[in-house]
């Protein structure tokens, strides 16, 4: 059994603090986890290298603020801290790096952003578990806190091959929480970030037997983003694969939620590569074929 395969970790740690950086451990536990079959989410590699952080980046904002241009710095973290957020809601788990002697305010958001959102949380402290912050203790089980590297690496190689199980119950998250759907692409958005990262929005209609269509937000980063905004079109038939999440607010004192799928794979049907093979990127009623009902349940909230 592979539990792990295709799962996505992000690694949170101090950074602008830290003596390397942060990209010390970072580094050392990647391959490892790539062994694992599992995706990286890492603050200190983001899609955008402007917002890499680095003796240069830091000393930079440094003086900015020693000359009182908070709006500037103020400007800049806000790239960085949107980026790094988007990472912890993608990711499936999360490993946290903790020292007592390092001082960090982007880790602790991220943690606690990711239990609230019950991700799986693994914590490595470099003093020890009996010198963990007794909030902590409330927050997470206190069994997913390792005083060495090791101990955490057995933890996943135990939960890779399910024989636990809280481990079971993390395998219907991994399994839940990944959806593919095909239709039809409205309300196409493609976006340029400041930060020069490529991001891309749009609705996909999904036709129903003898029922109204079903619609789904779809957001794609990166590599998918440049593929939408270059190649796809309104009313293209488009498979998405990814995570499935959700948006919730309120409206006149009501909770509202709305699912959208955090697109891991944006891909033309096999009708549409045959127009684009053929020269026409023009797409009409017959381009996108009658999809079966396909409804979207929300994810399971377990923990490993």
């Amino acid at each position: 059994m592979n539990v792990l395969k295709d799962s996505s970790c992000y690694l949170a740690g101090p950074i602008d603090k830290a003596s390397d950086y942060g990209k010390g451990w970072r580094n050392s536990i990647t391959p490892f986890l790539k062994e694992l079959g599992v995706k990286i989410f890492n603050p200190c590699d983001k899609p955008s290298h402007l917002l890499n952080e680095s003796a240069e980046s830091v000393q930079h904002r440094n003086r900015l603020k020693l000359c009182g241009k908070f709006d500037e710095v103020s400007k800049l973290v806000k790239e960085i801290r949107n980026i790094d957020l988007r990472m912890v809601d993608m990711c499936d788990f999360l490993i946290v790096h903790l020292d007592n002697n390092i001082r960090t305010c982007g880790t602790w958001e991220e943690l606690f952003t990711a239990n609230r959102n019950k991700k799986p949380i693994l914590v490595h402290i470099e003093q020890g578990k009996v010198n963990v912050p007794d909030w902590l203790l409330g927050t997470i089980p206190h069994e997913f806190i390792f005083s060495r590297w090791q101990d955490l690496k057995n933890y996943l190689v135990e939960a890779n091959i399910g024989n636990k199980i809280w481990i079971i119950q993390s395998i219907e998250r991994f399994i839940m929480n990944n959806v593919g759907m095909g239709g039809r692409v409205y309300g196409l958005e493609n976006i340029a970030t400041k930060s020069g990262a490529s991001m891309a929005k749009f609705r996909l209609q999904m036709p129903r037997y003898k029922k109204d269509a079903f619609y789904i937000d779809v957001i794609s980063f990166d590599k998918n983003a440049d593929f939408v905004n270059q190649h796809v079109k309104e009313g293209s038939g488009v498979f998405v694969s990814g995570k499935l999440d959700e948006d919730s607010w309120e409206k006149d004192g009501t909770k509202q939620r709305r699912l959208k799928i955090i697109a891991d794979r944006v891909e033309f049907l096999p009708i549409n590569q045959k127009k684009q093979e053929s020269g026409n990127s023009e797409t009409d009623d017959s381009s996108v074929p009658i999809e079966t009902d396909s409804e979207a349940s929300d994810s399971a909230n377990n923990i490993f």
